[in-house]
């Protein structure tokens, strides 16, 4: 179905003055909690191709409000929800569920799940990253970079959040992220902030233009609340050679020997 004039109007001469093309192109957004059911929100309002989700959790009394859902949704799968509402009140943005846990250390993935996981970031120009599990992120960039895909890593703090690329000379799965712990709770308003950028990011790199490494929100510091650093550092074992080289069966060992 076509959005009817006026629909996108406005967001698409935005990105005609940028020169910036979406409208064939496909995001799959990996966590859909206080972050990234924001990020999914944000992406609607672009005139995307398709939007694909991929959680495993429900919606639960305490994500109302605090995240993008209503109570009615309570009892759902997030995934559902998100999709579902998307059909009702904006037809012309194609949401994809997927309800599919993402492979960590501690996990019963199977090699099926591992695989279509796999197919769909095949099928997508840009993954974003927002899980709290540090395994399900390493997943998600050993995925997407031997696809060659866009990669945004995002996550947050109580007061201080991040968003960093994958890049030519800098891996977001590398040293520094490891000290980045994600938090159960945190600000709201610093999910808002953090979402946008995220979006921007996408925008930017899938059109070719620079972005930089990594950008750091923290709201206790008013004065100067983004930090931007464009960086360089060792590749991790995630975005090197070698990890092009491993068949998806043996990925599971490779995460285990490499990175846990």
């Amino acid at each position: 179905m076509d959005a009817p004039k006026g629909f996108y109007e406005r967001t698409s001469k935005y990105l005609r003055d940028l020169g910036i093309g979406v409208s064939d192109k496909v995001v799959l957004v990996g966590g859909i909690g206080t972050l990234g059911s924001r990020i999914v929100r944000n992406l609607a309002r672009f005139n995307f191709k398709k939007i694909i989700v991929v959680d495993i959790d429900f919606v639960g009394p305490e994500n109302v409000g605090y995240q993008c859902y209503h109570s009615e949704e309570i009892g759902k799968k997030k995934v559902e929800a998100i999709a579902e509402r998307f059909s009702k009140y904006h037809p012309w943005t194609k949401i994809e569920p997927y309800f599919l846990e993402v492979y960590t250390l501690s996990s019963l993935v199977t090699i099926r799940e591992l695989e279509k996981y796999d197919r769909l970031i095949a099928s997508s120009d840009a993954v974003i990253s927002t899980f709290d599990s540090a395994g399900a992120r390493a997943t998600s960039l050993l995925l997407a970079f031997r696809r060659d895909k866009v990669f945004v890593d995002a996550g947050l703090g109580v007061t201080r959040g991040y968003v960093k690329i994958l890049k030519e000379g800098y891996c977001p799965i590398c040293e520094k992220v490891w000290e980045d712990q994600v938090r159960y709770y945190t600000n709201p308003n610093l999910a808002e902030v953090v979402a946008a950028f995220v979006v921007q990011a996408v925008l930017y790199t899938l059109s070719g233009r620079a972005w930089p490494s990594e950008i750091t929100i923290n709201l206790d510091a008013p004065f100067s609340p983004v930090s931007v650093s464009e960086i360089r550092n060792e590749r991790c074992p995630l975005c090197s050679e070698e990890a092009k080289k491993v068949s998806l069966e043996d990925i599971p060992n490779f995460l285990m020997e490499k990175i846990y």
